[in-house]
């Protein structure tokens, strides 16, 4: 099992090297055709709070401590009575429900409820901008391939690896390059047990 995952292990890292080594070659492309690919997708720093809702909840219970510092402010000099107290109790139960209470200001839960929905509309854009730059990014490269400019992106000192097939996780049937080096690997073997007779 140790095997297996270790498989899987340097197969991921090979992965990510691969892919930092195609984002290298995207960005190189996207500079040398700055007519295909304006820089005008700019990704927005997302905050790191994941919840916005939390933040305006946050908010609004703020602007309610406020309002209850600035109620009990002006109980003190009205006398106690009856219906005083049970409007205490009940802004006290409400407080420890964390339901929004009818003493609030309007003002303050719309405020709330649109600085949730600004930040959600936020996050959403950022998302969407770092969609459309890896896409940009997968089409630079097409490009690349297309104009057969893949092969100058390439770095020179990098080794060339010679393709095992004991060592790929798939066939060479769906492999047409290593199909054909393996058809000649053949062939050249074929060639080498010819007998070669005599002519007389």
């Amino acid at each position: 099992m140790n095997k297996i995952s270790d498989w899987f292990e340097k197969r991921r890292e090979e992965k990510a090297k691969e892919e930092a080594k195609s984002m290298q070659r995207a960005n190189a492309c996207i500079a040398a055709m700055p007519t295909l690919f304006p820089h005008d997708i700019l990704v927005p720093k997302t905050s790191a709070n994941r919840h916005p809702l939390a933040e305006a909840i946050a908010a609004v219970k703020a602007r309610r401590q406020e309002s209850d510092v600035r109620k009990s402010k002006s109980r003190v000099d009205v006398e106690e009575t009856g219906p005083v107290t049970t409007e205490t109790h009940l802004t006290s139960s409400d407080e420890k429900s964390g339901a929004i209470s009818p003493f609030d200001p309007p003002g303050a839960v719309s405020n709330a409820v649109q600085l949730a929905k600004q930040l959600q509309v936020d996050r959403l854009r950022a998302e969407r901008l770092q969609r459309e730059r890896k896409e940009r990014e997968r089409a630079a490269l097409v490009m690349a391939k297309a104009r057969g400019l893949s092969q100058a992106l390439h770095d020179p000192n990098e080794p060339v690896v010679s393709t095992n097939e004991r060592d790929l996780p798939f066939n060479s049937a769906f492999n047409p390059e290593l199909a054909a080096v393996l058809a000649e690997r053949r062939q050249r073997h074929r060639d080498s047990r010819k007998r070669h007779y005599p002519c007389d």
